[in-house]
C-alpha cells in the first residue's frame, strides 16, 4: 500500500514511457518551462527517493498533459488501497471520487471534524470557484422564472383549458424541476436571486400580477 507521495515516482514513470519520453527529454521540457530538473532528478523521482515540490507536479502534469491529482493516485485497479493519510486506507476507486468533487470523506477520524449536517454540502460548494457558483445561481433562477411563465400561460390562457390530468402533470414536473433545482442552489450556497438592481430575468416586471 502507498501513499500520494510513492505513487508520484511510479506514474511519473509509466507516464513518460507512455509519452514515449526519455529522462532527458522530460528534463528538458522542464526546463523550458522554467522548473529544470536535472535527469539524475528525475530518475530519483521515479524510484522514490526524492519527493517532488507543488509547482514541480504541476510542471510535470502540464508537460504530460494529465491534471495533477493523475500523478498522486492509482490508475489500474479500483480495489488498490492507498493510504491517503496514515489513520485509515481508502480504496482507489473513493479515493479518485473525493479527487474530482464526487464525494466527501468520511472515514476514520474524518467523521468527526466536519459537521455531517453541512459536511457535504460544504464540499460540493467549495468544489467550485466562487465564479461558477454565481454563474450556477443565476442559471437555476432563469430557469425557475421559465418554469413559472410556462404555469402562468396555462392559468391565464384565453384557449379553452388543457384536460385537467394534462395540467397537473405540468404542475408536478414543474414542482419537481424546482425542488431539484433549489437543492443544487442550496449544494453551491447559491442566494436564489441576483444582485441589487438585478432581482429578476431581463424582461420580467417584478410588478406583475
Amino acid at each position: 500500500m502507498q501513499t500520494p507521495d510513492e505513487l508520484v515516482g511510479r506514474n511519473l514513470a509509466a507516464l513518460r514511457t507512455e509519452r514515449r519520453l526519455t529522462v532527458r527529454g522530460l528534463s528538458a521540457a522542464m526546463g523550458r518551462l522554467g522548473l529544470p530538473m536535472l535527469p539524475s532528478v528525475i530518475t530519483k523521482t521515479e524510484h522514490g527517493e526524492r519527493r517532488v515540490s507543488v509547482n514541480e507536479m504541476v510542471a510535470l502534469a502540464l508537460v504530460l498533459n494529465v491534471p495533477p491529482t493523475r500523478l498522486m493516485l492509482p490508475v489500474d485497479d479500483p480495489d488498490e488501497q492507498i493510504w491517503l493519510v496514515p489513520c485509515a486506507p481508502v480504496t482507489a476507486k473513493t479515493a479518485w471520487r473525493w479527487a474530482q468533487a464526487e464525494t466527501s470523506m468520511t472515514f476514520g477520524r474524518l467523521a468527526d471534524l466536519h459537521d455531517p449536517e453541512t459536511r457535504d454540502d460544504e464540499f460540493v460548494r467549495e468544489s467550485v470557484p466562487k465564479w461558477e457558483r454565481t454563474a450556477t445561481a443565476h442559471q437555476a433562477v432563469r430557469r425557475i422564472w421559465s418554469l413559472l411563465r410556462t404555469v402562468r400561460a396555462y392559468l391565464v390562457s384565453s384557449d379553452p383549458s388543457p384536460p385537467q390530468s394534462e395540467l397537473v402533470r405540468e404542475l408536478r414536473r414543474v414542482v419537481d424541476e424546482v425542488e431539484d433545482l433549489s437543492d443544487a442552489m442550496r449544494a453551491h450556497n447559491a442566494r436564489p436571486f441576483y444582485p441589487a438592481g438585478q432581482m429578476l430575468p431581463e424582461g420580467e416586471d417584478s410588478n406583475a400580477s
